[in-house]
């Protein structure tokens, strides 16, 4: 199952916890990240906020999105039914 991060429906905690889990390390990056998905900015917007290129900020949502439903699914293979 693929469970996607979804714009301004996330916590920055969850955010946080989930770039532990990938080498994204930019700080610009990060600030459009969590603009976008916990504050619930446009993905444009946000990256133009940041002054990111729209290349790497997708690939850094991408990266993220992917450890998100990695995450997802092993906590859903692992809870007790």
């Amino acid at each position: 199952m693929i469970t996607r991060l979804l714009q301004g429906c996330e916590t920055e905690q969850k955010i946080d916890l989930l770039l532990q889990l990938t080498n994204i390390n930019s700080e610009s990056v990060i600030g459009a990240l969590k603009v976008h998905l916990v504050q619930g900015a446009a993905e444009s917007m946000a990256y133009m906020m940041f002054d990111v290129k729209q290349q790497n900020f997708s690939r850094a949502l991408k990266q993220l999105n992917k450890v998100n439903t990695i995450v997802e699914t092993i906590i859903e293979t692992t809870s007790i039914k």
